[in-house]
């Protein structure tokens, strides 16, 4: 098999690396090797390549730029298909709509838009992922979501055959959409465009950096949100009533004094639920909703940590992020 996907690859001229380390991919800097790694570098390759994998049942996943991806650290005999170089956006003559390929960055894709005065997606700005994982995952932010303004999507079913379906029937809702549940790799998506005042999307945009910035980890590798919660501290609440009151308390002194006081339900959380994967600190001081890397954060723990808050929310807190092996 393995010999079938390297002659494909070289016979075709498409970039690829053997045993490709993932951690070098990782936004968490945890993963093991992947037998292939594959750079596809047009539209007409990457559909090629997923029909020729499909029609050999040649187990593989899509990866766009992994920001929300947490790789096993053990070996996976899979391949593993990059869309960073598919990243052609086209408006149609009215600047009325636009057509992104798959790999187009959202912040690449939210300045683009703006930048001719397009309104309706500066919440999207500051997302670290591409118009595919975007709309596999409906992602959003600040009242924004991708899934506002498409039209359709086209993608390539499980037998290799082309389809472009509109909103309408992808089932979006809250961090979801129907690619979550079939095996539809995304190729290009259409969305329709609102016209707006670029001096106000510039100030909107502005707003949205400073509030991120504010809210979200920078200063240890991580993925971002680890669960779909607007508030996972409300959620762990149902489970505990002294938790609930305690919490409800100490956020009234942090309005009163007007400081940040998640660092301190974080412990609280830790101590009242009992979780013992916590040793290695696998969560940021401004929320435990967000898995970070210390340095020496493993795949072990942090599924275990994972799943420890998940037992205790009885699974009522489900992943953003997505677990690879």
């Amino acid at each position: 098999m393995n010999d079938l996907i390297r002659e494909y690859l070289i016979k075709e001229k498409i970039f690829f690396k053997e045993h490709f380390l993932l951690s070098q991919l990782s936004f968490i800097r945890i993963g093991g090797e992947v037998r292939f790694f594959v750079i596809p570098k047009t539209l007409t390759a990457y559909k090629n390549l997923l029909i020729f994998l499909i029609k050999n049942s040649f187990p593989y996943r899509i990866i766009g730029n992994a920001s929300n991806c947490l790789f096993s650290d053990k070996y996976i005999d899979k391949v593993f298909i990059s869309t960073k170089a598919l990243i052609n956006l086209n408006f149609n003559e009215e600047k009325t709509m636009v057509i992104s390929e798959v790999g187009v960055m959202l912040p690449s894709f939210v300045s683009r838009v703006s930048a001719v005065g397009i309104t309706g997606f500066e919440g999207l700005a500051g997302i670290p992922g591409t118009i595919g994982g975007a709309i596999y995952m409906n992602a959003g932010a600040f009242g924004c979501e991708i899934s506002d303004n498409l039209i359709d999507v086209t993608y390539i079913n499980d037998k290799g055959e082309t389809y472009t379906d509109e909103k309408e029937k992808l089932s979006f809702s809250y961090r979801s959409s129907r690619f979550q549940y079939i095996h539809s790799p995304i190729i290009s998506a259409r969305f329709k465009l609102i016209n707006g005042n670029i001096k106000q999307i510039k100030e909107q945009i502005k707003v949205f950096t400073i509030m991120r910035l504010k809210y979200q980890e920078r200063n240890y590798p991580n993925l971002g949100s680890l669960f779909k919660s607007e508030d996972i501290y409300l959620v762990l609440s149902k489970r505990n009533k002294l938790y609930a009151l305690i919490v409800k308390f100490i956020r009234r002194i942090g309005c009163f004094f007007h400081v940040q006081v998640n660092w301190i339900l974080n412990y609280l959380t830790l101590l009242i639920f009992k979780i013992t994967y916590a040793k290695k600190k696998p969560f940021s001081n401004k929320t435990i909703n967000c898995l970070v890397n210390r340095g020496n954060l493993t795949f072990k723990d942090a599924v275990g940590f994972i799943k420890q808050l998940q037992a205790v929310s009885k699974n009522e807190l489900l992943l953003e992020i997505e677990i690879v092996e």
